[in-house]
């Protein structure tokens, strides 16, 4: 979980979560959140928070914070801008 801020056209922070079930641990665990993750672009396209899960893994990521956590991890920027909205036709 953590969140992080993008200055896109105002400052807008994301939190966001990942989770695998029990039985995935590993290497098996990233693989499955990776595919999540190139199936989220365009299930998630232009939207402010969304939800995603399969059988055995899950990502979440919104706008308010939904975390209920006494700390939450601020990841911090990186070199490359944000990625343009995706566009759906």
């Amino acid at each position: 979980m953590g969140k992080r801020s993008f200055n896109i056209e105002a400052s807008i922070t994301f939190y966001g979560m990942a989770q695998c079930t029990e039985d995935l641990q590993g290497i098996t665990c990233m693989q499955c959140l990776e595919e999540l993750t190139s199936r989220l672009i365009n299930f998630c396209a232009n939207r402010n928070g969304c939800y995603y899960m399969s059988s055995s893994c899950l990502l979440r990521f919104e706008t308010y914070n939904f975390l209920l956590a006494a700390t939450i991890p601020t990841y911090p920027e990186v070199d490359a801008p944000a990625p343009s909205p995706y566009s759906v036709a």
